[in-house]
């Protein structure tokens, strides 16, 4: 009976080594070999890779863009007043734009119920480098608020994502004139 059992359990442990393997050293079957060869890499010639200002002439001539060339008004910009942040203000800012430590704001025009305004931003480093962004919004407080819009207005065209008549522009490119025209004043 004693050797029934010894037997059974050499059995079953012969059965186990052979189902699981000796310490993981047992080969893997190889994969079958694919029908297809290999995709090709192709590596572009960085000579043809057209360069940035002719890739956004190409691109601006796709969709039929004209860049909006405005001019401020210096009677629209006598009409108006700038207001300049208060630190509040600023700081309820970081968390969109970063942090600045100057900023204006000034009224452009009611449109559909709605007052638009240029916010002006400046931004000193420690070398003395400023940066300075500029936005038109729709903010009530100038804080972060639901269904604000912030469009950014960038130094080559400012108002490429405006869609306002020319009226609206030359208010707009006046109150931009005049917010810049405040920071670079007290620079």
């Amino acid at each position: 009976m004693r050797l029934l059992k010894a037997a059974l359990v050499c059995a079953t442990l012969a059965t186990s080594l052979l189902l699981v393997g000796c310490g993981g050293t047992q080969a893997a079957d190889p994969e079958p070999a694919s029908e297809e060869p290999p995709a090709e890499t192709v590596v572009e010639d960085e000579e043809a890779q057209p360069d940035g200002e002719a890739l956004v002439e190409e691109i601006l001539s796709r969709n039929d863009y004209e860049p909006k060339d405005v001019e401020p008004d210096e009677d629209v910009m006598a009409s108006m007043t700038c207001v300049p942040l208060t630190q509040e203000q600023l700081e309820s800012l970081t968390l969109r734009f970063g942090i600045f430590d100057r900023g204006v704001s000034v009224d452009v025009a009611e449109k559909d119920g709605v007052t638009w305004k240029v916010v002006a931003l400046q931004q000193t480093a420690a070398d003395g480098t400023l940066t300075r962004l500029a936005y038109l919004t729709d903010a009530v407080d100038l804080g972060w608020g639901e269904g604000e819009t912030w469009i950014e207005l960038e130094s080559g065209d400012p108002w490429r994502n405006v869609d306002w008549d020319d009226e609206l522009l030359v208010r707009g490119q006046s109150a931009l004139a005049l917010a810049q025209e405040w920071l670079s004043e007290g620079a």
